[in-house]
């Protein structure tokens, strides 16, 4: 027997109707009808950029990195790139930086320096700089990411969604590392 739901008809993301349906179509609906779609890919009022670069989308939030870690304004925008996106790839990054080869290198180097992140090699990561932690590999066409990030994130099936808006990303990123929730290695005893 087959069933057809129209979104339209459903009563929102707790009708029982969805259980009618398999997982993944049932997650999908839920994160269309639950209404947080339209502000995450909404444009910050003002903005004028690209809100992935957060010296257009939390130009604050970039200068109070920039006073507490003793960065400049470039490496402070890509600092919290990496501690909030799940897709900080080196491509990406140049892209929503506008930013050329040798100048990212420059900006990796002055985060490494300042002990927030590390160099290494992952799988399918694209970049040279990681948040010091664990890491989730996944297989195409998902991306892996930095265990740290996972609580941000919503998890749809196999697939990470971002439910906050670009600007709120960081936000949230930067309040939990300020709270003492930093990327960090972990030890047999705990946090170090």
């Amino acid at each position: 027997m087959a069933h057809y739901l129209a979104p339209a008809h459903l009563s929102g993301a707790d009708d029982p109707a969805l259980g009618l349906v398999d997982t993944e179509s049932a997650t999908a609906l839920r994160i269309v009808l639950a209404g947080w779609l339209d502000e995450v890919v909404a444009t910050p009022d003002g903005a004028s950029g690209d809100p992935h670069d957060p010296r257009v989308s939390v130009p604050d939030l970039v200068e109070e990195v920039r006073q507490r870690h003793g960065l400049g304004p470039l490496a402070a925008a890509y600092y919290l790139q990496v501690l909030a996106l799940p897709d900080p790839g080196d491509k990406n990054v140049r892209e929503w930086l506008d930013l050329d080869l040798p100048g990212l290198r420059a900006a990796q180097r002055t985060l490494t320096g300042a002990g927030l992140v590390v160099s290494a090699k992952r799988e399918r990561a694209g970049r040279a700089v990681f948040l010091p932690g664990g890491w989730r590999a996944a297989r195409a066409p998902h991306l892996p990411v930095e265990t740290w990030k996972l609580p941000m994130y919503a998890e749809a099936g196999k697939t990470l969604l971002v439910p906050l808006p670009v600007p709120g990303l960081f936000r949230a990123a930067w309040a939990r590392a300020e709270a003492g929730d930093r990327p960090r290695y972990l030890d047999a005893e705990g946090p170090r």
